[in-house]
């Protein structure tokens, strides 16, 4: 997604937006990191929120589809997009990045796959060992499927170029 599609600011001032919702505790958790990160490169980075319950339409359009999401722009183009919580270290580290003109260096999203994927095989095998249960077999294969999709987003994005390194 190009980044006059997803915001009115100046794209050619790094752009950093957080998707966030009322309702996600990880969201309001991370608030004092971002504003104060932002007060910090206020001029360098343009720091911009919004609520995905209060604008469904443009969180479709962005492709969010849970939060926290945090995308950053550079000259107008989608550089990187996390979902989750970042801490304060990685919140500095992504505004120092953005305001040098540089794509951060994200943090490791690994150990999330591997809980992923563990919390699906130990469904799998109590479904098949257990039972049979067909329901837990089901739901550990939905389990590595979205996973999967996780990874491969993360992995790839926008115009089909790595978002992560």
């Amino acid at each position: 997604m190009n980044h006059d599609e997803a915001t009115a600011s100046d794209a050619t001032v790094p752009t950093l937006i957080e998707v966030w919702a009322p309702t996600c505790s990880v969201c309001r958790a991370m608030d004092p990191d971002l504003d104060a990160a932002a007060g910090r490169y206020a001029g360098r980075v343009t720091f911009e929120r919004f609520d995905a319950t209060a604008d469904i339409d443009r969180a479709r359009a962005m492709r969010v589809y849970a939060t926290p999401t945090i995308l950053g722009y550079l000259e107008g183009d989608e550089v990187f997009r996390i979902t989750g919580r970042l801490g304060a270290d990685d919140i500095d580290g992504v505004f120092d990045a953005l305001s040098s003109g540089q794509r951060p260096d994200l943090p490791s999203r690994g150990h999330q796959m591997l809980l992923g994927f563990g919390a699906s095989a130990a469904l799998i095998g109590a479904g098949a060992f257990l039972g049979p249960s067909v329901g837990l077999i089901v739901i550990g294969g939905v389990v590595a499927g979205i996973t999967g999709a996780s990874a491969l987003w993360m992995r790839r994005g926008s115009g089909g170029r790595p978002l992560l390194r």
